[in-house]
């Protein structure tokens, strides 16, 4: 039988894990720390209280092992204990940072002060009932554990006195909780199993000793074998030293490199970033390219002092670029929470027409509502250079903010069908301006790999929590559709004023003072388009993402009436897989986007394109709701990262100058198979 637990611990230890795992480099800065927690605890609590993830878990659980217990005990047990996680967590980073010493009056005052909550805590729970309990243990079962932490540490002979048999039991502590489900019962925490040949009474003096005596001897062996176990996988999994390594063995992933061309993948590589360079008979050394892995940390702090400038000009033999950070100086850092602001309100414009697509006209007319989208794509790539070169930054951020919330000024009023449509032209011009915008200023910021991944992530975030609330909205409130529209009105002038106010300094003239290009306005988007090698990389970046948009906004926008016709999905289950889509690219663009460093854009890539195909044919053949819920995600997943990678290639091999021209071009190009393949796709359905 399947107990519950196994399951239980492993998605706890796979939240501690993907909480640590993201940018693990910044987990010595406290500050950084305790948001990664909070972040953490608020997303894994809205998954429980606001989506169906453990209906689904269940029912492929149910599914593949023919679990014994129901829907309902399992979520009763993974919801009881979901604080006391953070919890630990908390108390492990306060034990790391808080190495001054304390005085030993405080210490007894603590040890008291535990003393009497644990006091207070058995006092109080212990007339309750079971169901009154359980509403309160996740709330209050912290109050022991924290006073006995306190009462351990109230001195250092009481601190550092152990028993060595505890010490041992302790060691395999989890385990023997596991595993007694499976050893000492019947897997359903009520049978006991028993072990008897001389077939007495059933009476714990009567025969079951017998039982406890051969059985608690094995149970404990198999115990601390599976403790060590566990920790040697552990340590495969967290790539920390092993015997093999201290003796110089090679590692268990070695024999890839043996495959034919697996080196190609993985090797830095060389790349000229203008033919101007070709040709030079004696590079100067501050133009110089160094080798260098595509997508690696040190691209953009390279490339920034290799651009030329435009046409024939060279820069001069000392000149260099300041790489600004995202928090020096500090007015950066309030540029890039409004940006990551923006990129939300984005992703939530984008991800509504999914959820809102069952409660609109018949799909006649929102197939011309989506491809009114493009229009607004294709302004923005045509005026993005001209209006970085004329208005400058400052009037960039307004117009962005202002076009999404004159957008959701209009559709919150449930207008006219010729109406709805220009509005959302306004909103695709919009997107399109910010998107080009935002991509060109964060990737010219030090870690902009790091940086990107945040911002894109921020969009995948709106993308969730739209379908979300407006399917809540419209199933559980029974509001209309267009009152959705003001919950975007809200936010898209917040994005306004923030986006105005943090980037009012960035003018016309200190942009084109930045890129070196007063008296060429037209050059950086003619040479990005028409001029080799520049052209070459922002077409071929174009294309791949008018696919990959085609292909997100597609899924984002069907899965909902593909899962209510196909699957027979209810109403609130099928607009929380859009959820659960979104969810996946704001998750695989925080965990995956750790990859692209080490390994490159090239093979991440390759990686993850064929995965996300493969999901692809589980979605399509497998007739199963919850089979398709849980591939849409995983799709999600691995098709997060993809846009960001595109992005870091393009700013490494275009001179600085073409950024915001390429970065343009490519992502409105992009943006515009967000009405592509969702037109096709209904009109195939």
């Amino acid at each position: 039988m399947f107990y519950y637990f196994s399951p239980l611990v492993s998605f706890w230890f796979l939240v501690v894990y993907a909480t640590m795992a993201i940018r693990p480099r910044y987990n010595s800065d406290l500050q950084v720390m305790l948001a990664k927690i909070c972040m953490s605890c608020l997303i894994v609590s809205t998954i429980f209280m606001g989506t169906p993830l453990t209906r689904w878990v269940f029912g492929i659980l149910n599914t593949v092992f023919k679990i014994q217990w129901s829907y309902k005990q399992w979520y009763r047990r993974v919801t009881l204990d979901k604080l006391i996680v953070y919890v630990g967590m908390l108390t492990a980073v306060a034990y790391r940072h808080l190495k001054m010493p304390i005085h030993l009056g405080l210490r007894v005052t603590l040890a008291l002060a535990g003393f009497f909550a644990m006091t207070h805590y058995f006092y109080a729970t212990s007339g309750l009932r079971m169901a009154a309990y359980e509403k309160w243990h996740p709330y209050v079962s912290l109050l022991p554990v924290l006073g006995f932490i306190a009462m351990r540490n109230a001195s250092g002979p009481v601190r550092n006195y152990h028993s060595k048999p505890m010490a041992w039991l302790g060691r395999c502590s989890l385990e023997t909780y596991i595993l007694q489900f499976h050893i000492l019962l019947a897997a359903d925490s009520d049978g006991v199993l028993i072990e008897d040949g001389l077939f007495g009474d059933g009476s714990l003096m009567g025969d079951r000793w017998r039982t406890l005596v051969i059985i608690l001897p094995i149970f404990l062996w198999i115990s601390h074998a599976v403790a060590d176990s566990t920790g040697y996988i552990v340590k495969m999994i967290m790539h920390q030293s092993t015997e093999d390594e201290k003796l110089g063995r090679l590692p268990f992933w070695a024999w890839l490199e043996k495959i034919p061309g697996f080196s190609d993948l993985s090797a830095p590589k060389t790349r000229p970033h203008s033919r101007d360079w070709c040709n030079a008979k004696q590079p100067n050394p501050v133009l110089s390219i160094t080798e260098r892995r595509l997508g690696s940390h040190n691209d953009h702090e390279d490339e920034h002092d290799n651009f030329t400038g435009s046409g024939d000009e060279v820069a001069p033999p000392r000149a260099t670029l300041v790489v600004e950070k995202w928090n020096e100086p500090i007015g950066n850092a309030f540029r890039v929470g409004a940006v990551y602001w923006s990129l939300f309100v984005s992703g939530a414009n984008d991800a509504a027409y999914g959820a809102l697509i069952p409660y609109l006209e018949t799909y006649y007319e929102l197939s011309y509502l989506v491809v009114s989208l493009i229009f607004g794509f294709i302004v923005s790539a045509a005026v993005n250079n001209y209006l970085h070169m004329n208005i400058g930054q400052r009037w960039i951020a307004f117009m962005c903010g202002g076009c999404h919330a004159l957008t959701y000024l209009i559709l919150s009023q449930y207008p006219s069908y010729p109406v709805l449509v220009l509005a959302y032209v306004l909103a695709g011009l919009g997107n399109g301006i910010g998107l080009a915008a935002w991509n060109s200023y964060i990737g010219k910021l030090a870690r902009s790999n790091e940086l990107l991944g945040f911002m894109h992530a921020s969009y995948g975030l709106g993308g969730t929590v739209s379908p979300l609330i407006a399917t809540s909205m419209i199933t559980q409130a029974n509001l209309g559709w267009y009152d959705f529209y003001y919950v975007l009105l809200g936010m898209a002038v917040l994005e306004t004023a923030t986006l105005t106010y943090s980037f009012w300094p960035k003018t016309a003239q200190k942009y084109r003072e930045t890129v070196h290009t007063e008296g060429t306005r037209n050059e950086g988007t003619r040479a990005a388009l028409f001029v080799k090698p520049h052209a070459r990389v922002v077409w071929l970046c174009a294309f791949f993402l008018l696919g990959y948009v085609d292909t997100e906004v597609a899924l984002g926008g069907w899965v909902v009436q593909f899962m209510l016709r196909v699957r027979n999905a209810d109403p609130f289950g099928a607009g929380m897989t859009a959820v659960g889509f979104w969810l996946g690219i704001t998750i695989g663009r925080l965990v995956l986007g750790m990859m692209i460093p080490k390994i490159g854009v090239k093979l991440s890539l390759m990686i993850f394109i064929p995965i996300t195909m493969g999901l692809q044919l589980i979605f399509w053949l497998v007739p199963q709701f919850h089979v398709s819920a849980v591939a849409v995600t995983l799709q999600g997943f691995f098709l997060g990262p993809i846009f960001p990678c595109v992005i870091v290639a393009l700013t490494m091999l275009l001179p600085r100058h073409l950024h915001v021209s390429a970065i343009g071009f490519a992502a409105a190009f992009g943006g515009s198979g967000a009405a592509v393949l969702p037109f096709a796709v209904g009109a195939i359905a």
